[in-house]
């Protein structure tokens, strides 16, 4: 009952906006990729999302209806789209921006484009750079893209050593935590 308590609160406090983004990850979720591309659509001719950041959020859910299916190409024109809202909106979110720069390095591997992905996650990475180490997001994850997209062996063997690395300084936090 308490928990049901929190979520009605935090549902209250959240903007319209989010609300609505909310509801288009859980129909995403779902599989209600119709239903949702409507009312996605419909979201970004209104004005409730003008001048609001998580327009990035509709354009990445946009994608994931995309990329679900394998239709990379139309999923990339997405990711690029909340990649230049969440660059004007809201740049100082460093791990929104990585997160973007990395799925779209994931869509190219998907198309393998190889080195095009390479650039993405290069750039996530660099990105990602500017954040406190602590409070970064992805950035193992984006090791080890790297290293997958690689063709040299030596430098593939560093990027997962240091995805491992991460890993392991982060079970240990997480250990000095409890």
């Amino acid at each position: 009952k308490t928990i049901v308590n929190e979520m009605r609160l935090k549902v209250k406090k959240c903007l319209q906006s989010d609300l609505s983004v909310l509801l288009g990850r859980y129909l995403v979720e779902l599989g209600e990729y119709r239903a949702i591309k409507k009312y996605l659509k419909s979201l970004l001719e209104t004005s409730i999302l003008n001048n609001d950041p998580s327009i990035a959020s509709v354009y990445n859910c946009l994608e994931m209806i995309h990329s679900r299916p394998g239709l990379y190409g139309d999923a990339l024109n997405y990711y690029k789209q909340a990649l230049s809202h969440q660059a004007r909106l809201d740049y100082s979110n460093t791990n929104a921006l990585g997160e973007i720069h990395n799925d779209i390095g994931d869509a190219y591997i998907k198309l393998s484009y190889l080195d095009e992905a390479f650039q993405r996650f290069s750039e996530a990475e660099r990105t990602l750079l500017r954040e406190p180490y602590m409070t970064r997001k992805h950035f193992a994850i984006i090791q080890c893209n790297i290293g997958y997209v690689l063709k040299e062996i030596t430098i593939k063997k560093r990027y997962f050593l240091n995805r491992f690395m991460i890993y392991l300084k982060h079970q240990e936090n997480d250990y000095l935590m409890q």
